[in-house]
């Protein structure tokens, strides 16, 4: 058994000079709000869920109909959004819509502010630290809107991490495209499609990293790999099955944390790094084994960054009360999530604590 909890980035990130909100933000109808609960994005993962954080914002402003919040529209102030203090403010107002007119929150309750940098910018100089003050700040006094998401779920895993898929394929006109798909029962594992103009091919599921992709239960995966030339034409392997095999254990609980986000080459705790240091702390029993990892993105040099690490893990280990060598910084050297959006580099910015406990 596990229990995962995910940190809320509060920020929503926009195009340069644009006051649309991005398309990979996960942006529902009225009748799609109606029925979304937070609960369906157990086990979406850390990037999936955040892309819905317009929707549980939403979700949770329904529930408090007294919580008030504050949009807060940033710009780069570089280039074409130089002193573009409209923009920001169109910015908080695209937010602000989205709310009223999806999650149907009076708007009375959202105040709306404009500033050019963000009261704490990322480096301004930068490309990567330009993307991340072109934002949104959603703040509140009732911190229970932003509060970290809470899952308790079965832990699984994969013993192949990676299943993949090889061959030779011989084809006068040459290769166009070789698709694969992966069913069990009726339910789409994965499906993938590569355009390399190759006699030998090679796809990889990547399962240890796509775990919402893992077979569901002990049925045969189907699959069938399917080639397509320049004449287009098409060729199957028909289809083939691998077994599955399930093993049910119940020797340990593990919990996964993830601290609040730090902020652009900062390592020091803020009040919602202690809140979740204290929650983290009941978790731990005489017999439990933790570890903590120290994570950045890939700004700076990378020693530089392996230090930096190091020392935001040592401050929760510190907090924590953990021995020094349980705690352990890795740069920028692994990075956690794709680093060409502005989100993805500031979830890197974090340490990730695991807690495994055997149980009696």
């Amino acid at each position: 058994m596990s229990t995962n909890l995910y940190a809320l980035l509060n920020f929503v990130f926009f195009d340069d000079s644009s006051a649309v909100i991005p398309d990979r933000y996960s942006l529902l109808s009225r009748d799609e709000a109606a029925r979304f609960q937070v609960g369906d994005l157990n086990g979406r993962g850390t990037m999936p869920i955040y892309y819905h954080m317009l929707n549980i914002v939403g979700k949770k402003l329904q529930a408090s109909p007294a919580t008030k919040i504050t949009l807060t529209g940033c710009n780069s102030n570089d280039g074409r959004e130089k002193n573009a203090l409209e923009l920001s403010k169109a910015r908080a107002e695209a937010v602000r819509d989205y709310f009223v007119n999806v999650w149907n929150i009076d708007p009375s309750r959202i105040a709306v502010k404009a500033r050019n940098l963000p009261e704490t910018p990322s480096n301004p100089t930068r490309t990567d630290g330009m993307e991340e003050n072109r934002r949104v700040e959603i703040t509140t006094t009732d911190q229970s809107i932003l509060e970290p998401l809470f899952f308790t779920d079965t832990t699984r895993t994969s013993n192949a991490p990676i299943i993949r898929f090889a061959g030779n394929v011989t084809s006068e006109a040459g290769v166009r495209e070789v698709r694969v798909k992966a069913m069990q029962g009726n339910r789409e594992l994965k499906s993938f499609v590569s355009t390399e103009n190759s006699p030998k091919i090679q796809l990889d599921w990547d399962i240890a990293n796509n775990m919402q992709t893992l077979p569901a239960d002990e049925a045969p995966v189907r699959y069938e790999l399917e080639i397509v030339d320049l004449d287009d034409q098409r060729r199957t392997t028909g289809q083939k099955s691998f077994p599955v095999k399930q093993i049910i254990r119940s020797d340990k609980r593990i919990d996964k944390f993830s601290l609040i986000i730090f902020g652009f080459d900062d390592a020091k705790f803020s009040e919602a790094h202690q809140r979740i240091i204290a929650l983290i702390k009941q978790r731990i029993a005489k017999n439990s084994t933790v570890t903590v990892e120290g994570h950045t993105d890939r700004s700076g040099e990378v020693d530089y960054n392996l230090r930096l690490s190091q020392r935001r893990a040592d401050a929760t280990g510190k907090a924590l009360g953990l021995p020094a060598d349980r705690s352990r910084g890795f740069g920028s050297s692994a990075l956690l999530y794709d680093n060409s959006t502005p989100e993805g580099r500031l979830y890197c910015r974090t340490v990730l604590i695991t807690v495994e406990t055997p149980l009696e």
